[in-house]
């Protein structure tokens, strides 16, 4: 009796034990993906037009003195007794791409020599000479006539101003007996000498060189800087379902507080697809929607385009709608008129990557108004998505490319859905929830298809096309 009664408890026990389970959240770690940006650098190659010499001629020119004169009134920079002033006067009329004066002085000569730019001013004329003597001072020197005072006073403020002063110095200490200065913003200047020696300065000449310059095109380079998507590793904690032991809910809450028992049937929105890689965000199904066009690509007249040119190629095939991009950094897209235009909606569609460059995307365009203003929802094959607008032919960004766990990368077939009520534009990939943005920039329009291809020959297919309207 004993061995029954205790085989018939394990009976009774153990389906108890097995079915007293419940649901419990539980926080779980989980990792993710976000992605962010970095400046990197490329050489970039451009083209400029840019003055290059391609001959260049060389020469020298004597000069020979405009105006000279000489006094026996000494000048302030030279002191007195060094003998006369000797003046000599030159002029620069022509142009050269550089030029420099070269002046040689005598080796024998003494005393000092001076070099003065007189562009603006001019030649200085000679003293002015007055007829009859002179009045003696009570020391015993002649005095100046005032013509004589003026023109000596004039020359001393001339030849005194440090601005002027290309050059003065003993000619006993000339290295070579060479004196040279750059003409450059030099018209005209002058030689002034107090020597012994009238002919001090033996030669003085321009030496010159002219440069032809011819516009060339030239190829150079540059850093350009541009911005890199990375995927960062990054973790969260989320609460996660978790099938217990009904008594661990009961050490948490007071039984007035446990949960219903009773099994909920699952809908088809809320289940999750074969091994998903995280627990999804599921929204709930959309009420009020009445399905208004669908189009499974079966029939080649349902309206959209078949075409074929360098930039690319549109045709149906199989039951789906292909496209092909076949241009580098290139975005090829369809809307369809026949099927009308949506103001409040939900659409749906399967999309695979065919072949072709992993880093493509492709997606949905709606709220067309026309080729330059729509929205789009894009993914790529490497498992990332965004939203954004062409506004009046230009790109905009609702939301950056993310990475998601939830989009099959490579060639695994997406099914996109995006629902649109008011300005509430929310996205979804494979039955899981992404984001949920706004748009006021347009309120209805057109539904198609975008491909992008990052290289060559994007080949996309599209099948199982559907709206649903909200209105």
């Amino acid at each position: 009796m004993r061995k029954g009664s205790l085989f018939i408890g394990i009976l009774i026990i153990a389906p108890l034990v097995l079915v007293s389970c419940v649901n419990k959240e539980v926080p779980v770690t989980e990792t993710y993906y976000e992605t962010e940006y970095k400046t990197e650098y490329k050489t970039e190659t451009y083209i400029e037009t840019e003055d290059v010499v391609v001959h260049t001629s060389e020469g020298q020119t004597y000069l020979t003195p405009v105006s000279t004169w000489q006094t026996g009134l000494y000048f302030k920079a030279a002191g007195s007794g060094t003998g006369m002033t000797y003046y000599h006067g030159y002029e620069i009329d022509t142009e050269h791409t550089t030029s420099q004066v070269k002046i040689l002085v005598s080796s024998a000569a003494g005393g000092y020599i001076g070099v003065y730019n007189l562009t603006g001013v001019g030649q200085i004329p000679p003293k002015p000479d007055y007829l009859g003597g002179r009045i003696a001072k009570a020391s015993g020197e002649l005095s100046l006539y005032p013509g004589e005072q003026a023109w000596l006073d004039n020359l001393n403020a001339i030849f005194t101003d440090p601005e002027r002063v290309l050059f003065f110095q003993s000619m006993g200490t000339l290295p070579g007996n060479e004196i040279i200065f750059d003409t450059k913003g030099v018209k005209e200047f002058a030689i002034l000498t107090n020597s012994w020696n009238e002919r001090a300065v033996l030669s003085v000449k321009l030496v010159w060189s002219d440069d032809t310059i011819e516009k060339r095109t030239v190829t150079k380079e540059r850093q350009v800087p541009y911005e890199v998507p990375v995927q960062v590793e990054k973790q969260r904690t989320v609460m996660q379902t978790k099938n217990v032991p009904i008594w661990e809910v009961w050490k948490a809450k007071p039984a007035a507080e446990t949960p219903s028992l009773a099994p909920v049937p699952p809908t088809e929105e809320s289940s999750p697809p074969p091994s998903p890689p995280m627990t999804p965000e599921v929204k709930p199904p959309v009420t009020s929607s009445q399905l208004v066009y669908e189009d499974d690509f079966s029939n080649p007249n349902s309206g959209w385009t078949q075409s074929s040119a360098a930039e690319g190629e549109g045709y149906y095939k199989d039951g789906e709608f292909h496209g092909v991009v076949k241009m580098w950094d290139w975005s090829a897209w369809q809307f369809n008129r026949n099927a009308g235009r949506f103001k409040d909606f939900i659409i749906e569609e399967d999309i695979r990557l065919a072949s072709g460059p992993k880093d493509s995307a492709y997606g949905l365009i709606f709220r067309c108004q026309d080729d330059d203003n729509f929205y789009r929802f894009l993914i790529s094959a490497n498992g990332s998505y965004l939203i954004g607008a062409r506004l009046d032919g230009k790109w905009t960004e609702l939301q950056r490319w993310t990475m998601s766990p939830y989009i099959k990368q490579d060639t695994g077939i997406n099914h996109l859905k995006v629902i649109c009520k008011g300005t509430q534009i929310e996205v979804q990939v494979n039955g899981y929830h992404l984001t949920t943005v706004v748009g006021d920039s347009f309120t209805d329009g057109y539904v198609g298809g975008i491909i992008y291809a990052s290289e060559p020959n994007a080949h996309v297919a599209f099948d199982n096309l559907k709206v649903y309207s909200l209105d």
